[in-house]
């Protein structure tokens, strides 16, 4: 590889737009290329909370609030009160005063719908340019598998696919994508979810964790075709919806509203409404203890099948 074409790749940020010649698309600082084996040697976690650097607040953690202490100078005077006086001017500089010593600090933000790091160490990412994949990337962005699917072993492919819920990049969203579909829906492909689906909960629980929209919803597609296929995988993932629904949760009041207005960005989802449609789905398919335990941990939804 040359030196030219090296300087050419590295760039600041993920977000960054290189120009190909052919198309634009973003290409990662870890990386280079997607083409490039990748070699992350950060210690960032999936998912990981940013620090906070600010000082403590010692009045949070007690009844007690901190006051200042008051200088003979700065107590009211007669004829400086607010009450029962008819200079404005004064009534308006009193109410100043007073509000500057009662002066409340807002607490900080949450920001619960940040995006958080998303490294580029999938598994997905190591065994597909490791050439463990069976697949490869056809002309218009095909995917083409090298073997059966049906004789492929989902315990060890499928969570391997899982894996790459959260990458962002091509051709490996592809990969995930279309590879998790093609042995979702491959013939007899229910068993044997069924019996996978305790090892697609880590990697599916990381993808939720970046708290990327775009990721968000790829994420909720996949659970609820695994849900809708019957022989038990609905049921399968009822125990493990205290890893799923958090981040689903901080999502799923976030709706548009419009009024008569339309909206042409609809045909690539809405997050707040597909959470929805997932949650309905997983309560329909995940018998009788489903929605007790989507109550628990998302207070705010209504069952679907009630009347």
């Amino acid at each position: 590889m040359s030196k030219e074409f090296l300087q050419r790749t590295m760039i600041p940020t993920a977000s960054t737009k290189v120009d190909t010649g052919i198309i634009t698309k973003p290409v990662n600082k870890e990386t280079l290329s997607c083409f490039d084996s990748t070699k992350y040697k950060s210690s960032v976690r999936v998912g990981q909370h940013p620090k906070n650097n600010e000082p403590t607040n010692a009045d949070a953690f007690c009844n007690h609030v901190t006051t200042m202490r008051l200088n003979p100078h700065q107590y009211l005077t007669k004829g400086q009160g607010i009450g029962g006086t008819a200079n404005v001017a004064a009534a308006l500089h009193a109410k100043e005063v007073i509000a500057s010593r009662s002066k409340q600090v807002s607490p900080p933000k949450a920001h619960a719908k940040d995006k958080r790091p998303n490294p580029p160490n999938t598994a997905l990412r190591l065994h597909y340019e490791r050439g463990d994949i069976p697949a490869i990337v056809g002309d218009r962005s095909t995917l083409t598998w090298k073997a059966d699917i049906t004789k492929l072993d989902y315990a060890h492919y499928l969570p391997i696919l899982c894996s790459g819920l959260r990458e962002v990049e091509e051709p490996f969203r592809l990969i995930t994508d279309q590879g998790i579909q093609d042995m979702l829906n491959a013939p007899g492909a229910a068993e044997k979810v069924a019996s996978v689906v305790p090892q697609l909960i880590i990697p599916i629980k990381e993808a939720l964790s970046t708290r990327n929209e775009s990721v968000l919803i790829r994420c909720c597609h996949v659970i609820a075709s695994i849900a809708r296929l019957g022989s038990g995988c609905g049921p399968a993932l009822v125990p493990y919806f205290r890893q799923l629904l958090p981040v689903v949760n901080i999502f799923a009041g976030r709706s548009v509203n419009l009024g008569d207005a339309m909206d042409f960005a609809q045909r690539k989802g809405h997050i707040g409404e597909l959470i929805q449609d997932t949650l309905q789905t997983l309560e329909r398919y995940g018998g009788p203890d489903a929605y007790i335990n989507i109550k628990y941990m998302v207070p705010t939804y209504e069952s679907c099948m009630l009347i």
